[in-house]
């Protein structure tokens, strides 16, 4: 039988992998097309949706604040927020948008418990990705602590964005800035700034409460206990701050040792599970 080409091995094994290629091909380049429609349909329906949001419940110049767990570190915000944002919004004249994704930490409980049914403060939850990049680029400014979705959008459409970070973060978090807007760091801790209040700690046990109005910035002038061994352990945690083994009554002699006047002392840090002791 004449031998067609076909019939080649060669021939049929190269024909047999340009067919899975070109199928290959064809089938990427359909599910592409579908998937532009698809995402022109959908910036589509964010694009009438934030419009829509816009007309009916925002109306004006509005702050994008993004809430999330990163909220959480910010010192005293479940007592301090809702005064916070009032303050805020009172300063700056423009409405608060207040977005967040299944937040059920305590300080937005608390917000949400007393600005709900405030004119000038909009809460919504649960938005699209695609919705919430659309509201974000109707924002005068969005503000978050460090949300990478939201800082990396705000590069992306050009939000004039404020990050809020904890200081020690900075030189990382530089690496994520977005070049191509307006955006600004801010701290919502600065560890090398002190408070610029002493004290002294009376009957001071081990030293707990000391660490405590350290770890708050105050600063410490010394500490006073009779007990060898808490002594020590002061002596060991908190160097050049002990009067050793000293009664209260030396608290004079040593407030100078240390070359403090008695009107540098702003607060007295009493442990008064040592209150019977006496001057």
């Amino acid at each position: 039988m004449k031998k067609t080409l076909l019939t080649n091995p060669a021939f049929r094994y190269i024909f047999e992998v340009f067919i899975i290629i070109f199928s290959v091909t064809i089938s990427f380049y359909i599910q592409d097309v579908l998937n532009e429609k698809d995402r022109i349909e959908i910036k589509n329906k964010a694009l009438i949706n934030s419009k829509k949001l816009f007309q009916q419940k925002i109306k004006k110049k509005f702050v994008l604040i993004h809430l999330d767990e990163k909220w959480n570190d910010v010192l005293h915000i479940n007592e301090d927020f809702f005064n916070e944002l009032i303050n805020f919004k009172n300063e700056t004249k423009y409405k608060l948008v207040l977005t967040s994704n299944r937040n059920n930490h305590l300080y937005y409980k608390n917000i949400k418990k007393k600005l709900s049914n405030h004119k000038d403060i909009l809460f919504l939850e649960n938005l699209s990705l695609e919705l919430l990049e659309r509201i974000m680029s109707m924002s005068s400014y969005t503000v978050s602590c460090h949300s990478g979705f939201i800082v990396q959008i705000a590069g992306f459409n050009k939000t004039k964005v404020i990050d809020v970070i904890n200081k020690k973060d900075l030189i990382w978090y530089s690496c994520w800035k977005p070049l191509n807007t307006k955006h600004k760091f801010v701290f919502k801790s600065n560890y090398n700034k002190k408070i610029d209040l002493n004290f002294i700690d009376l009957f001071s046990g081990a030293g707990g409460l000391s660490l405590g109005f350290q770890g708050a910035g105050f600063n410490k002038v010394a500490s006073f206990e009779i007990d060898k061994d808490a002594s020590a352990t002061i002596e060991k945690n908190f160097k050049k701050q002990l009067v050793p083994n000293s009664p209260v009554r030396g608290v004079v002699f040593g407030i100078s040792r240390f070359n403090y006047r008695l009107n540098h002392i702003d607060n007295t840090a009493r442990n008064y599970h040592f209150s019977s002791f006496k001057l």
